[in-house]
């Protein structure tokens, strides 16, 4: 493999410039990956903030810090930097943190970051930062109550570090997509369901391409991975992509997992009986150096035969439960399989089985109930 330094921009369909080389190709592969999104506010630029990408080269604690955004990042890091000794407070216009997920998944994790000390503010804006000099950053938040309208007057804070994390913003700025004919928007470069852009020999993968109607991609940095690597591997033996699963895990972080779509979406997936089993589960057997004996509640939906459309986990060890339930969405095994699996007990896997058997029992008519709950009794009486 041979490897280019330099700024790449697009010269025609089949060309590219890296540096002084121009090279010509049957493939090209748009990888740029994305920025921070960061959101016009008076005095922000001035006063300066991290990013996700820039918080971890410091060498000292952020001490008050503001972190804009409730998304799957800002939750992560305003609870890691609580958790380090940060007081820390939280911005978000939404109603709820992650707003993509579940309004019950959402206070879940909202309890657990105001336990670690995070103080949110939720249905707020940040309206404009007074850069300090040697002295904390003047902050004035606008909160707002149901409608729209402001609640009272603005909030001052002080905050010695500014984190962005309001969102992503793909990276398409001067590649030359308009000498070579590929259509973008500010989302991204378009792409169809095989990731191949309005030029069929151009693919854009992960952060770089817009999602559309069908889409496997996402902002999450596991899908975007896969976006981008499978057309590379397609191009190296002549084929076309295929259509990447759209059931993968969207989101993995250190406040939970999820998998599909959340439960408000899955009665909008054209199946008639969309239902829900959630179970709170306590962490069983010995724990690992550093994990924390957090209380777990995990949800799936799923139809009337067991297939699963979504499942959201939200907890210390949620990273590694999530992917049963992602592997059993990808091959299609429906929740009857999971309950009849045998996991080793006592360990945390169990509760994904214990969420397949409470979903099994409502299935049960009156006769079988009864018929199991005297089975039971009499197991006892032996025993």
């Amino acid at each position: 493999m041979d490897v280019f330094l330099g700024e790449a921009t697009l010269e025609s369909p089949r060309a590219v410039r890296a540096g002084d080389a121009v090279l010509k190709t049957r493939h090209i592969v748009l990888a740029t990956g994305s920025r921070a999104a960061v959101p016009d506010i008076p005095g922000l630029k001035e006063a300066g903030y991290e990013t996700n990408e820039t918080i971890f080269e410091r060498e000292s604690a952020p001490g008050r810090l503001l972190v804009l955004g409730g998304g799957p990042i800002g939750c992560e890091l305003a609870q890691a930097m609580a958790r380090l000794g940060a007081r820390v407070t939280l911005v978000d216009r939404g109603t709820q943190l992650l707003h993509r997920e579940d309004s019950e998944v959402a206070a879940l994790l909202q309890a657990q970051l105001e336990s670690d000390g995070v103080r949110l503010l939720l249905r707020a804006r940040v309206e404009s930062v007074v850069p300090g000099r040697g002295v904390p950053h003047r902050v004035k938040v606008r909160q707002h109550a149901e409608g729209g309208r402001a609640a009272g007057g603005p909030i001052e804070l002080d905050a010695d570090t500014i984190l962005v994390a309001a969102g992503r913003r793909p990276n398409v700025e001067g590649l030359g997509l308009e000498k070579a004919g590929v259509a973008y928007a500010e989302k991204g470069v378009t792409i169809d369901a095989h990731l191949a852009t309005t030029q069929k020999n151009i693919y854009a993968g992960g952060r770089t391409s817009a999602a559309h109607t069908g889409s496997p991609t996402s902002p999450s940095t596991r899908r975007a991975s896969s976006c981008a690597t499978s057309p590379v591997a397609a191009a190296r033996s002549g084929t076309r992509p295929g259509r990447l699963p759209r059931r993968a895990v969207d989101d993995v972080h250190r406040a939970g997992g999820g998998a599909g779509r959340p439960e408000r979406e899955g009665g909008r997936a054209g199946r008639r009986a969309v239902r829900r089993a959630s179970l709170p589960v306590l962490r069983a057997g010995p724990r690992r150096p550093g994990e924390r004996g957090d209380r777990l509640r995990q949800g799936g939906r799923r139809e009337r035969q067991g297939t699963i459309l979504g499942a959201t986990v939200v907890g210390a060890g949620a990273g590694e439960l999530i992917h049963e339930i992602a592997l059993a969405m990808q091959g299609g095994i429906g929740l009857a399989t999971l309950s009849s699996m045998i996991h080793v007990y006592p360990t945390l896997s169990q509760a994904v089985q214990r969420t397949a058997d409470a979903y099994m029992k409502t299935r049960l008519t009156d006769r079988a109930r009864a018929i199991f709950s005297r089975l039971y009794a009499w197991q006892r009486r032996r025993a």
